[in-house]
């Protein structure tokens, strides 16, 4: 499956690197990652997912590169922008979205209203599959991880986005956690 025109050309919405640190390989962010330090970090995760796929692409000597978003409804900033930035690199695109609410996202190929875990996908077929703040939230981390795994190819990549242990959100959280005020 060739990509097709709308992916393959045209400018993107992903925009270029504002601070040096907006422009980093996944491997120099999982090194030194810092929030603190990049422009806007949904438009970081959609320069990340879209270096990735390039990177698969050139491991895929030709394969088509199939993707699957996690939490797809409320995606990376809520951007409808970046979604359709990533999606034009990616030449399968699947979504699901445990919330009946959102409506079914015409950009994928293949939309279910599931979780991980309850999703019918198919085995070792993704090159990527990625999410943005969306493991935080899942109630079964290990069946998550479990079904993650269970629809990847060999070799093929989990990239997600969530709260940093040092953001006021997640320490928040925590407080309200201790405090039994969390609900």
């Amino acid at each position: 499956m060739e990509p097709s025109a709308e992916r393959a050309g045209g400018s993107t919405p992903v925009r270029a690197p504002a601070h040096p640190h907006d422009d980093r390989s996944l491997d120099e962010l999982a090194a030194s990652y810092n929030f603190r330090n990049t422009s806007n970090f949904h438009q970081l995760f959609a320069r990340v997912l879209v270096k990735e796929v390039g990177a698969i692409r050139d491991a895929n000597e030709g394969r088509p590169v199939r993707a699957l978003n996690v939490g797809c409804g409320k995606d990376i900033g809520r951007s409808a922008e970046l979604l359709a930035g990533i999606d034009q690199a990616i030449d399968e695109h699947w979504g699901i979205e445990p919330d009946e609410r959102v409506e079914r996202i015409d950009l994928f190929e293949h939309f279910q209203h599931a979780t991980m875990e309850t999703a019918e996908l198919p085995e070792a077929y993704f090159d990527m599959v990625y999410s943005g703040m969306v493991v935080e939230h899942v109630a079964d981390p290990d069946g998550f991880m479990a079904a993650t795994a269970r629809c990847l190819r060999p070799g093929g990549r989990h990239v997600f986005m969530t709260v940093n242990g040092s953001h006021y959100f997640a320490r928040l959280s925590w407080l309200m956690n201790r405090l039994g005020l969390q609900e």
